[in-house]
């Protein structure tokens, strides 16, 4: 799903503003969302 989205937002949004907030650049936000939402799933209990 990350790629995907990451895919849609570089062609469309590029590296401007995201629309989630976080940084000025859309693609540093979705990779630092992928990061902690990995980190988070991969956690062993």
């Amino acid at each position: 799903m990350h790629t995907a989205h990451y895919g849609l937002c570089a062609r469309f949004v590029g590296h401007h503003p995201s629309l989630t907030g976080g940084t000025d650049d859309a693609l540093t936000t979705l990779t630092r969302l992928h990061t902690h939402r990995s980190r988070l799933l991969n956690q062993t209990p």
